[in-house]
């Protein structure tokens, strides 16, 4: 029909109005119509004056105060802590020597933020300062969110991840849709030519192309859409009709000029995104560095542990410490493991998880060896957390004298322990037919003891295992060496052995 002619229609009362071709949906009798109810509703509850004066008395001006102060106060004083936490931060000077510790990540993130920010004023620069861009740089007459100079920004935000391999493949791919989407969106208007069922036929033929190759195959189709493409089709979706949109809504603008100004300003946004992503020094997502780290934090943890367990079977600190004292110090090293560890894993896992997108890139993959890695290290995680209360219950048995002490059948076992995690070394092929707790039955302390000899073994050989991981451009990491002695002496306030 002829778009230009009102027609009427019948409301649900019988009355007739004119559908305007601009509100199909009939929103603005509907608007109009709430509005009268909702003069109704004020005129039920009683009479009021609501002239501009009232609005703005000193009585409504004391009421939205009072609404807005429980607010404000919410707002306030979630920044207010930052003012006393953050330069607390900047003086303490171990926040300083973390930026410089290369067994730190600390320092990498330091540098990827500068980079963000640099990235994004480059940017804004561009856009506002650079006439030859400004000038070639489409504006619509929309709304100012709808601007395409915002596109650049945005494109350059989106593809920034948090590790430098998922930000150069989720590049790559929302280059790719961008191209193809551009492309789809330039032969859709140019074959329909404002026909707005042809422009309906070829969106519904082309969407499920992307989605259908981003759908997992099996019972994971039933799941989601794969995220291993970066949300590729989502760009391409988005774009394609963006694009179709706008050439049907804007007056004035080629066809050309718009798919061009919408690809190149996307293209230069991702660009610059895998750019500032390469420029060390990078956050490499299959970096077994944080693994490395988690592996230092449980040996020193069961160093902690051991020590205690020595000092108590001893008790050479000659303070005659109760049995509680000593359970408090076993308590405070699982504590401290926990409460070292946990982010570790929550990052090494975000991380790992960001850079095995698009999998089936042949560069900057992860070693799938190191995802394998830390689900091993979080299970001995949990057993360094038992063998904590497994030697509580020892110190409150008062079993560590009769089997630590100086002397006692266990006592070689400890102290062998205990310097092969002081050492770095443990020697792996050790005769356990010649173990002394092997010489007991296997309960209580024996036990316990095996159980440690099994944990540092493992500990030992899989820090070789991720010290043989490769990552970014097929470097090595570097083995991390904790001075585990005076990190024990801090604690306890006497030597190791």
């Amino acid at each position: 029909r002829n778009h230009d002619d009102d027609t009427e229609n019948l409301t649900n009362d019988g009355t007739n109005i004119l559908r305007d071709p601009e509100d199909p949906f009939l929103l603005k009798p509907m608007i109009k119509h709430l509005k009268k109810v909702i003069v109704i509703w004020l005129d039920e509850i009683g009479p009021a004056d609501r002239s501009t004066t009232k609005y703005c008395s000193e009585q409504s001006r004391k009421t939205m105060k009072l609404n807005a102060l429980p607010w404000l106060i919410k707002i306030i004083g979630c920044f207010i802590p930052l003012f006393f936490v953050i330069p607390k931060a900047l003086l303490k000077l171990e926040t300083w020597t973390k930026l410089f510790d290369p067994s730190s990540n600390h320092g990498a993130k330091a540098v990827w933020v500068i980079k963000f920010a640099v990235g994004s004023t480059a940017l804004f620069s561009m856009t506002v300062f650079w006439d030859a861009y400004k000038n070639w740089d489409l504006i619509t007459n929309d709304t100012p969110a709808s601007h395409f100079q915002a596109w650049v920004i945005i494109s350059f935000h989106l593809t920034t991840t948090q590790s430098t391999e998922g930000t150069v493949k989720k590049g790559l791919l929302r280059l790719l849709a961008t191209l193809s989407a551009g492309l789809s969106a330039f032969l859709c208007i140019a074959a329909c030519n404002g026909n707005p069922y042809g422009t309906v036929a070829w969106l519904t033929l082309t969407t499920p192309i992307p989605i259908y190759l981003a759908t997992e195959r099996g019972f994971a189709a039933r799941v989601g859409l794969s995220k291993d493409y970066g949300y590729l089709y989502q760009c391409f979706v988005f774009t394609q009709a963006i694009i179709v949109m706008y050439y049907r809504d804007e007056e004035g603008t080629t066809r050309n000029e718009l798919v061009l100004n919408r690809i190149v300003a996307n293209c230069i946004g991702i660009t610059m995104a895998i750019l500032m992503s390469l420029i060390p020094l990078n956050v490499w997502g299959g970096d077994p560095r944080i693994a490395l780290n988690i592996v230092q934090i449980q040996k020193e943890a069961l160093a902690k542990i051991l020590h205690v367990l020595k000092e108590c079977g001893a008790d050479s600190l000659g303070t005659n410490q109760s049995n509680e004292e000593y359970i408090n110090l076993v308590a405070e090293a699982e504590s401290s493991k926990e409460a070292s560890s946990t982010p570790l894993f929550v990052e090494a896992n975000d991380l790992l998880a960001d850079s095995c997108k698009f999998s089936k890139f042949p560069l900057f993959r992860a070693d799938p060896k190191l995802n394998a890695e830390l689900g091993v290290l979080s299970i001995y995680d949990s057993a360094i957390t038992t063998l904590a209360d497994s030697a509580k219950r020892i110190i409150s048995k008062d079993e560590a004298k009769d089997f630590f002490g100086p002397g006692m059948p266990l006592h070689n076992d400890l102290l062998t322990l205990l310097e092969a995690i002081e050492k770095d070394e443990y020697d792996i092929s050790r005769d356990e037919e010649n173990d002394t707790a092997k010489k007991y039955d296997l309960i209580g302390p024996p036990l316990v003891i095996e159980y440690v000899h099994f944990v540092v073994k493992k500990l030992f050989q899989h820090e070789d295992n991720l010290l043989n991981i490769k990552y970014g451009y097929g470097q090595l990491p570097q083995k991390n060496h904790t001075e585990v002695n005076s990190l024990l002496d801090s604690d306890l306030g006497t030597p190791l052995l």
